[in-house]
Order: structure tokens, then sequence, then C-alpha cells
């Protein structure tokens, strides 16, 4: 993950990401731009709530461990970079917009990894350009 201090690794718990990657049997590929932007908000209301490993352990059975772990780094790092800049929303688009690959031609599409995810996630709202998420956290 990019800049991110160790403060961060340790309070999201993105220390075991380089662990659950080791393998390094993941990929994305098929990379298109959402109608919509997909914005979760009142980031405030996770710190301390979730971290990658509760994330991928509430996403598994998409065939692949790398794929929970991946998503869950790509929604952290996401609320992280908000958060460093003061800002109340993030952009998590990038959890929609592309295949997830492994080996053997294992292929997760943007469609399963919507279907499989969004139940997680409540919609607050939408416009013409984005659609508003909340997290569902216990």
């Amino acid at each position: 993950m990019k800049n991110i201090s160790e403060e961060d690794n340790k309070k999201w718990g993105l220390d075991i990401l380089a662990i659950a990657l080791r393998s390094q049997d993941f990929g994305w590929g098929n990379i298109t731009v959402p109608e919509k932007k997909y914005i979760l908000t009142d980031l405030h209301l996770y710190e301390g709530k979730i971290d990658i490993q509760s994330l991928a352990a509430h996403w598994r059975e998409t065939g692949h461990s790398e794929w929970e772990y991946l998503l869950a780094a790509w929604l952290i790092n996401s609320l992280i970079d908000a958060l460093k800049k003061g800002e109340k929303q993030a952009d998590i688009s990038k959890l929609f917009i592309c295949d997830l690959l492994a080996s053997r031609d294992r292929r997760f599409t943007k469609e399963q990894v919507h279907k499989h995810i969004m139940p997680s996630f409540e919609k607050a709202s939408e416009d013409d350009e984005n659609i508003y998420l909340r997290l569902r956290v216990a």
C-alpha cells in the first residue's frame, strides 16, 4: 500500500496484507469506468470498527482468499487516503471496476464482485454522478 504509516498499518490491520497476498496469485483485468462513482460516506464511523482481516473474512467465499484481502485493502486504502485529507467521504469505485484474476484461468467478474460485496453496504443516496454507500459495521 502506498504511503501508509506504521500506525495505520496497525490501526487498520494492514500489516497482515503481505502474508495474505504472499502467493502473488492474484491480478485484475477488464477494467471499466463505472457509470457512477461509488462513494463511502460517514468515514468517522469506521475507525476502530473495521480492519482488513474483518472485511476479508466478511467477504469470504469468492473462491480465492487473495481476492478477499485485495478488495478489503482497496477499501481500507481509499478510506485512509480520504481521512488523511480530512474528507468525510471516500471514492471506493475501484472495488467495482474490474474482474479479479488468478491462476488456472480463475476469474471473479466485476458483476460477481458487485453481487458479493454489496450486501455489506446500504445505499444512503444516489444522484446523477454518484452512489453514496454506508458500510454495515457491527
